[in-house]
């Protein structure tokens, strides 16, 4: 049974609940490294970097040994000790990436220097999302989390690929890892409801409602803008005869909702 130690750090949070949903479960089992997924997002199984030393499957975790004396985290990314898997969001839909958390383990002998980066090819690998020692004594597990910045990690369309490098002070010591999490929200298109329609003259008052899961851009009727987000009202005008007014509302990803289309006639003088 394992033994968890929680990681302590400004950037890296072990103990804070999720705001978003698990979409990505990799849990070792019987030597596989394809995941449990949900809410339609795909994900691969673990490949390794050619450099890297091991990376294998073992009953049930992933152990990693390093060469090339990637000693140090930039070493360790210079040298490509990594291994990688790849998140797709569901099919023309928008995923929000919340974190990414795991568990990692020290092999025996109990010696220090030994820890991981996680990076990824929303900015080509370019720049570390998290780095952290493994302080617990061998073989005690430690939980960690990175949180990914909204600014980059919000409504992702094309798939995002992860990699995980390993670093060791002494060469052919091993890190264990198991039970890779991807916190994420696959994004909703709003909703618009008309509530009131007042006639006036030529004119007509439209009012309503729009919801979202993250938030409400602009609402529209008839490609004009409507006024306010959430709760909203329009002034249009009536033409004689029959008039149709299509009404919807985009969010801030740009995700536009089902339009609610209404009708209303005008007698003809």
């Amino acid at each position: 049974m394992k033994s968890l130690l929680p990681a302590i750090g400004a950037a890296i949070l072990a103990c804070c609940p999720a705001r978003a949903g698990i979409v990505a479960i990799y849990e070792i089992t019987n030597n596989s490294t394809s995941p449990t997924t949900f809410d339609g997002v795909t994900g691969t199984a673990f490949s390794a970097s050619p450099t890297l030393d091991n990376a294998i499957p073992n009953a049930n975790l992933i152990s990693v040994s390093v060469v090339n004396a990637a000693t140090t985290p930039l070493l360790a990314v210079t040298t490509g000790q990594y291994f990688q898997f790849t998140i797709t969001p569901p099919a023309g839909k928008k995923l929000h990436f919340e974190a990414i958390s795991f568990e990692a383990s020290k092999e025996a002998p109990n010696s220090t220097g030994r820890g991981w980066v996680v990076r990824s090819s929303v900015d080509s690998f370019g720049a570390d999302l998290g780095t952290q020692e493994i302080i617990g004594p061998a073989p005690t597990w430690t939980d960690f989390r990175t949180d990914l910045p909204p600014e980059l990690y919000s409504n992702v369309t094309v798939p995002v690929t992860f990699r995980i490098y390993t670093y060791a002070a002494n060469q052919l010591e091993f890190v264990d890892y198991d039970n890779i999490q991807i916190f994420a929200k696959v994004d909703e298109p709003p909703k618009v409801a008309v509530t009131t329609i007042v006639p006036a003259k030529n004119r007509v008052r439209i009012r309503g409602t729009a919801t979202d899961d993250t938030a409400v851009a602009s609402v529209s009727v008839n490609g004009q803008s409507a006024t306010g987000t959430t709760t909203w009202r329009a002034r249009v005008r009536l033409k004689p005869g029959m008039n149709r007014f299509r009404i919807s509302a985009t969010d801030d990803g740009g995700s536009t909702s089902d339009p609610v289309v209404i009708r209303l006639r005008r007698p003809r003088s």
